[in-house]
């Protein structure tokens, strides 16, 4: 079984070596379809609870049945709110990281960052359970290096985190930051229109400074076509989170019925 903390160094190693890290977001509560994304070969999947219906079950059921495909898959869960009350119980089922969303200013991504830590370094109250496997793995290696077992995650994603990048790049303990274009773009005037150039200019903007600053950013998209992909790979993110089951069981489903369809007309059925 693959620690908590091996998952995280997983991660950080692959984007030191200048590699795309790839992921897929995880909307539903179904146990059999997450083990078999789980086991597709992503490297982190990317656990919602901020639009999705997931509770607390929900999550430490889908984090054991990503653990279950038995490929060390990555898992990221998005909370709701920066909130330390809401992030507490979701460290100790052991997910490899979280993503805050929201973050509009230096002080929201320090709450995030303490949120995960211990003290003096954060507020994280004390209680691991699943993360390290309930004991069977050395709890003081996991508190001694509690700042690196948590892979944390920033979205920018409105126009005040952006007049405040400075700021928010100065703080420490963020492992990566996650472009979120359709709120951005909302934020600036443009709802659903996050291609708009003052938007773009924004985007392009932000991801020279991340890297300027020596920092990791992606990108959370839906469309996984070949356009998108080249088109935010081009930009230089270092991780990129596509699609979700939905989408996936949409796309087959249309997939099949195109076939069927295709079939009987050719046989003038």
């Amino acid at each position: 079984m693959v620690t908590v903390l091996e998952q995280v160094k997983a991660i950080k190693n692959k984007l030191s070596e200048g590699k795309v890290v790839f992921g897929t977001h995880i909307v539903n509560t179904d146990l059999q379809l997450i083990e078999l994304i789980a086991g597709a070969g992503f490297d982190y999947l990317w656990i919602d609870t901020e639009h999705s219906q997931a509770d607390k079950k929900d999550v430490h059921n889908t984090l054991m049945a990503a653990r279950a495909a038995g490929t060390g898959v990555a898992t990221f869960v998005r909370v709701a709110d920066i909130d330390p009350i809401l992030v507490k119980p979701i460290l100790e089922m052991g997910p490899t990281g979280i993503v805050f969303p929201g973050a509009q200013s230096a002080d929201d991504v320090r709450r995030a960052v303490a949120a995960c830590c211990y003290p003096p370094v954060g507020v994280r109250g004390f209680g691991p359970r699943a993360c390290i496997r309930y004991g069977r793995e050395d709890m003081m290696e996991y508190v001694q290096n509690h700042e690196n077992a948590v892979f944390k995650l920033i979205q920018l994603e409105h126009k005040d985190a952006y007049a405040d990048l400075d700021n928010i790049l100065a703080v420490p303990g963020v492992d990566a930051f996650i472009l979120g274009p359709v709120d951005l773009a909302a934020s600036f005037g443009y709802f659903r229109n996050w291609k708009a150039p003052e938007v773009m200019a924004a985007i392009d903007d932000m991801i020279a400074r991340v890297h300027a600053a020596g920092k990791f950013i992606g990108v959370s998209t839906g469309p996984y076509d070949t356009d998108n992909i080249n088109l935010w790979l081009g930009k230089g993110v270092d991780l990129i989170s596509v699609a979700n089951e939905n989408m996936y069981v949409s796309a087959g489903c249309k997939a099949a019925l195109g076939c069927l369809r295709g079939v009987a007309k050719e046989i003038g059925r």
